[in-house]
């Protein structure tokens, strides 16, 4: 029971801090504020304003299934060791989850939020390195989309075309997966 206690306040603390690291405020001044809460259901999206400003993230916008990915950090891979699983080149965790309708009905939400991934940005002083991996599936499109909490960026993968973001509210997205693992 203690270990148990000990194990569980070790993980809210991990949390506590990776949230406080991801919450920065330098964010750029052209970044909007954040808006009142709307119903999820309510947005709509209209396709053929988000086709002529961004098309990548067109393939992102209602998805229909998610599989959810952990990646391994750089001191867990050994140079010698094979790596199984990758997910844009990037090894993977052996945990990966299927999202469901709920936890897939908020990633649609966080997507639609105006202003949350800038395309255009200054450049980043920190690495793009991955910590969590999604592949999204919308009628027979796929595909991959990775975070790199650091550097607060969102990098998609379609096929050939891959594209980089910044996250304008990585708060948002840190507690939408810690629901997720909440749940595991």
């Amino acid at each position: 029971m203690k270990k148990r206690a000990l194990i569980t306040g070790t993980y809210a603390i991990a949390l506590a801090l990776s949230c406080c690291s991801t919450l920065k405020t330098n964010t750029p001044a052209h970044l909007p504020k954040e808006s009142k809460a709307i119903a999820f259901s309510n947005i709509s999206v209209n396709k053929n304003e988000v086709e002529q400003n961004d098309t990548m993230l067109l393939h992102i916008v209602d998805v229909d299934s998610i599989y959810f990915y952990i990646f391994s950090s750089p001191q867990d891979i050994c140079e010698d060791s094979l790596v199984s699983d990758s997910l844009c080149g990037y090894p993977l965790m052996p945990f990966r989850k299927r999202l469901n309708p709920s936890e897939i009905a908020i990633f649609n939400f966080i997507v639609k939020e105006p202003g949350m991934f800038v395309s255009s940005y200054p450049p980043v002083k920190q690495a793009f390195l991955p910590c969590i991996g999604l592949k999204t599936y919308k009628d027979k499109n796929i595909s991959n989309v990775i975070f790199s909490f650091g550097s607060e960026e969102m990098r998609i993968v379609n096929g050939e075309l891959s594209k980089e973001y910044k996250v304008s509210n990585m708060g948002m997205i840190s507690r939408w997966i810690s629901a997720i693992h909440k749940h595991n």
